[in-house]
């Protein structure tokens, strides 16, 4: 997929249409689905919890100051 881009932007030639590239989006997905992750970024923590989405800084940091 790399070289396909860069070939592309590059050296002006376009992709080729065919798509029998790996691609890890499927792989992806359904890791996301077995452990819940419905958004990004998902920020996991040693003790099981997680922040889905975008959160404040302070907020990280309080809560990685609540792990040590």
């Amino acid at each position: 997929q790399q070289k396909v881009w860069n070939d592309w932007m590059l050296n002006n030639l376009g992709p080729s249409g065919k798509s029998d590239c790996a691609n890890p989006i499927d792989k992806n997905l359904t890791l996301a689905k077995n452990y819940g992750i419905n958004g990004t970024p998902t920020i996991f923590f040693t003790d099981g919890s997680r922040f889905p989405g975008a959160v404040q800084l302070t907020d990280i940091e309080k809560k990685l100051a609540s792990l040590k």
